[in-house]
Formats: C-alpha cells, sequence, structure tokens
C-alpha cells in the first residue's frame, strides 16, 4: 500500500480588524449552525487529504478558527480509511485574518468549498478515494491527547510543516510499530522526535 501525504501552501486575507467571535467548527456543528454537508477523500492519506463543503444554517455570518479545537473524526463509508480532520480552509487553501487570529467566513444560508488538513487513523487499509463520503463520528480515546497537542502545536507554529510528523504521531499513538511506519513512509530523526513529543 503506497500513502501519499500533500503538502500545500495557503494564502492569509487581511479581513481587518473586528470583534466578532471567531467559533470552533464543532461547537458550531453542535448547535445546528453549520451543517457538514459532504467530506470525500482526494486519494491522499495525509494533508489536504478531505473535500468538503459546510452550509451556514443560521441568519447571520459565523467565522471559523481554521485550527480546530475539537478535531473532526471522519468515517468513511467505503472500505478506505477513517480519518480525523485538524485544519479547515477555503476550498482554493486560501483563509481570511483580523491580524490576531486565523478564520473562514460562512455567509448565512450559503454552501462554501472548504478543504480539510486530516490524518489517516487507520494504518492498513488504502487511503479515501473521492467516491468514498464522510461522516462524523466519536473520537477514539487513543486519539484525544495526541490531537490537543497537534493542534496547539501548529497554532504555535503556523509556518512549520507539520504533515508527516503529525501522521506518524497519530499512528505511535494508536499502537503501530515505528518499524511498519518507517516501511512505508519518509521520515527524518527530527519527525520522529517530534512525534513522539507529541504521544508523551
Amino acid at each position: 500500500m503506497r500513502f501519499l501525504i500533500v503538502v500545500f501552501f495557503i494564502t492569509a486575507v487581511n479581513a481587518g480588524t473586528s470583534a466578532q467571535i471567531v467559533n470552533d467548527l464543532q461547537d458550531q456543528i453542535d448547535a445546528g449552525n453549520i451543517e457538514l454537508v459532504t467530506a470525500r477523500g482526494n486519494g491522499t492519506s495525509s494533508g489536504t487529504a478531505v473535500q468538503g463543503a459546510l452550509t451556514n444554517q443560521s441568519d447571520t455570518l459565523l467565522r471559523v478558527n481554521i485550527y480546530l479545537t475539537q478535531p473532526l473524526y471522519l468515517v468513511n463509508n467505503g472500505r478506505g480509511q477513517n480519518m480525523v480532520a485538524s485544519e479547515v480552509y477555503y476550498g482554493d487553501g486560501d483563509y481570511l485574518s483580523d491580524g490576531r487570529r486565523p478564520f473562514i467566513e460562512l455567509e448565512p444560508n450559503v454552501q462554501t468549498e472548504v478543504r480539510f488538513v486530516a490524518y489517516s487513523v487507520d494504518f492498513d487499509r488504502d487511503n479515501p478515494t473521492a467516491a468514498e463520503r464522510f461522516s462524523i463520528g466519536n473520537m477514539p480515546d487513543d486519539l484525544n491527547g495526541v490531537m490537543a497537542s497537534i493542534n496547539a502545536f501548529a497554532y504555535a507554529n503556523p509556518s512549520m510543516p507539520l504533515t508527516a510528523t503529525a501522521q506518524v504521531a497519530i499512528w505511535l499513538a494508536q499502537g503501530e510499530k515505528l518499524e511498519e511506519i518507517q516501511r512505508r513512509l519518509e521520515i527524518t530523526e527530527a519527525e520522529i522526535g517530534l512525534a513522539r513529543y507529541f504521544i508523551q
């Protein structure tokens, strides 16, 4: 099985200063204000591996932080990997900023194309394809701690590439052997060291 990781470049657009609340996506989904209309694979296992669409079902504009305080656990309806999403961007990779917080804006009663930074949580399954769809499920207990560490580090170090490191950390947290991971994924000693830090 071949694991493909995608690294992408994102562009921030200055949205000016505002005191408007920047929300966590899961909170707004739980409140019924945002719906995950669709989420699908794109053939990769890590990085911008999930394409999707969100609808703001409220009557007001909503800002959503690109860093998901509560990552989304995405259950595959096919035979491919389940995924965990940690960041969300517009479909073209852009996001907005008020100089302090990075976010996307969802217009009321409008469907918006998005892409998720997401990681495989099934080492032995195939990468999810565009024909496979995801729904939101419950996060496994063994992922809560490692995802919190990854997200905190990503927020504090937004320019540092973390795709391979985060993927390794997730698989290690699930009990996969480093030797097996190295057979499928090319990783440096520095990336391994940071991955181990994430699961402490």
